[in-house]
């Protein structure tokens, strides 16, 4: 995609910025006919999944994809980039719109749900304990009985 594309609508960039960003842009890279069928069929299969909540119907449903995709592999160029145009248009059309997110993924309910501490208290934590295990807790000591006298 060209900078213009990336850029958000209404928001300008003199030409020094504009450089030094398009210095780290990364060209994107020019996939063969197999990578992107094969990245099509792997986001129909995710998208089948977000709809599908049954293993079953799941398993159905994968299957008559790969029969289609199976039926059409064998066509000429002109006819295959027809297929997936097509293909990416219903495939947006059928897009979830509360898609699944793996739980530990960012946006998941797992994910930073125990985040680690930060480095200032990891230390501070760290030098406590050390102390704590050169000075064991009270209850950790025998406990002495004395008479009921004394």
């Amino acid at each position: 995609a060209r900078l213009s594309e990336r850029r958000p609508a209404g928001r300008t960039m003199n030409s020094s910025i504009r450089g030094a960003l398009q210095h780290y842009l990364q060209a994107e890279p020019a996939l063969t006919h197999s990578q992107s069928v094969a990245r099509l069929y792997r986001a129909c299969l995710k998208t089948l999944q977000t709809w599908a909540i049954d293993r079953d119907v799941f398993n159905e449903e994968a299957t008559r994809i790969q029969q289609e995709f199976r039926s059409n592999m064998h066509c000429d160029d002109r006819t295959a980039e027809r297929l997936i145009a097509d293909t990416k248009k219903q495939l947006f059309d059928l897009s979830h719109p509360d898609s699944y997110i793996p739980a530990y993924m960012p946006g998941g309910s797992l994910y930073m749900r125990n985040p680690p501490l930060p480095l200032s208290v990891r230390s501070l934590w760290f030098h406590l304990s050390r102390k704590a295990r050169a000075y064991p807790p009270l209850h950790c000591q025998q406990q002495v009985c004395y008479p009921d006298g004394l």
